[in-house]
Parts: C-alpha cells; structure tokens; sequence
C-alpha cells in the first residue's frame, strides 16, 4: 500500500509506513512453491544475485500474464495473496484473480477469511481487500485477460467488509492484524448503522490509546478524513 495519499485539494499527505509482519517468511515461502509447482512456471537461474523470491515473483507473474488463472489455481493464489508479507506485492497474486474469478469470489473468499481466519489470515485478507477493490490493472499487463460477468463494485460486499473489519478490529488484538485492518476501515459514523456507531467511537479511542506509533499515527489521518481505504 503507498505510503502518500492525495487529499481533495492534490496536497501529498504523508503517511507512516505500514511495518511488516513478525514472521511468515516461511509460509509464503511454501506458498510460492505450490504455485510453481501447480503452474509450471520456471523461475529463472539468473541474475544469480537475486533473491529466490524475486525471481519466482517474476516467474508467476509471467504465468499471469501470459493466460488466465486456472480454476484449480484458486486457492493456492489466496494463500499466497494474504501470507505475502509485502503490502504492495501481494496485486501480483490479488490481480489476476480478478481477471480470471472475477471481483465478487474473491471479495467473498476475503471477507470469509476476515471473519473466520487466524489473526495472521485477518492482516493477509486485509491487505489483499487493497488491490480487491478495484478492477484496473495498472501497470500489469493482465488487461488482455477476459474479466468475469460480474464484475462491479459489488457495494454489497463492501458494506459487509466495513462492518466486519470494524467488528474484527475490536475483537482482535493482534497488533498486525488491527496494522492492516486498520487503514481498510472508515471510521466517519455515517459510514454505518445506528447500531455500529458506537463501536466506531470504541475502535478509535483503541487505535488513540495503543502502544503502537503506526497505530496511533494511522487513525488521526483516517479521522481528520484523508486516509481510509474501506
């Protein structure tokens, strides 16, 4: 996730960087093995300075690139979207589901892991819910991709995602989890229901009280209203 945002009047805001995850490294790691192994991409031997990660990034990007995502592909993309500890790396495995599954399946699949999932499962699910909310492609070449018939906003699933990650972020007190949770969250009271307002007050006086800099530095911007994502 960019650590600049644009405020209406086109002023950059400068926002703390998101800290990485503790841990994971080698999760994702397995990760990116099944998916060399399910779509037979072929990480290149050089530049031999470059790490093994990088270069299987490369690999399955041009996998990506050069065709849809197969069905039997889904879930090992998922498990490498929400266990890559890269905030904005995770669009290499977000995008193409999109092109091939279309925005609706994966936002579900996200907001079920979001509700359901491992502490660790909730920060992954909410840094991918970043690239899951859009359908351009930006830079990466995955336009050529056919895109699934229903793909719009799905403004249901995006109010079923805000009132989840608000009730999540205060039931959850991992600290990574409520990291990423966090700038995916408006915290304007009119974003929600009578009955969910008061748990908007709670889940700001949480992010103004925590030990956590990133924490307490997040949620002044997101109140002020220049910096929610959800």
């Amino acid at each position: 996730m960019p650590a600049v945002e644009h405020t209406s009047t086109h002023q950059a805001r400068s926002f703390a960087a998101l800290p990485g995850p503790a841990g994971g490294e080698q999760e994702f790691a397995q990760c990116l093995r099944d998916l060399i192994v399910l779509t037979g991409a072929r990480p290149p031997d050089e530049p031999s300075w470059c790490a093994p990660e990088t270069r299987a990034r490369e690999a399955l990007r041009q996998v990506f690139i050069a065709r849809p995502a197969e069905p039997a592909w889904f879930e090992a993309l998922l498990r490498a979207a929400i266990h890559d500890p890269n905030p904005s790396g995770n669009r290499t495995f977000v995008k193409p589901m999109l092109a091939a599954y279309g925005m609706r399946r994966v936002q579900h699949a996200l907001i079920e892991l979001l509700a359901h999932g491992t502490s660790a499962e909730r920060a992954g699910a909410a840094g991918a819910w970043y690239w899951a909310r859009e359908l351009g492609f930006g830079d990466d070449d995955y336009t050529a991709m056919p895109q699934q018939p229903d793909d719009d906003r799905c403004a249901d699933l995006a109010v079923v995602w805000r009132h989840t990650a608000l009730r999540v972020f205060l039931a959850d007190s991992d600290l990574d989890a409520r990291r990423r949770i966090l700038p995916m969250l408006p915290l304007a009271a009119d974003a929600y229901p009578a009955e969910l307002r008061p748990l908007v007050v709670e889940a700001i006086r949480i992010a103004r009280t925590s030990s956590d800099e990133y924490l307490r530095h997040r949620v002044e911007h997101q109140v002020s209203g220049c910096g929610s994502h959800g």
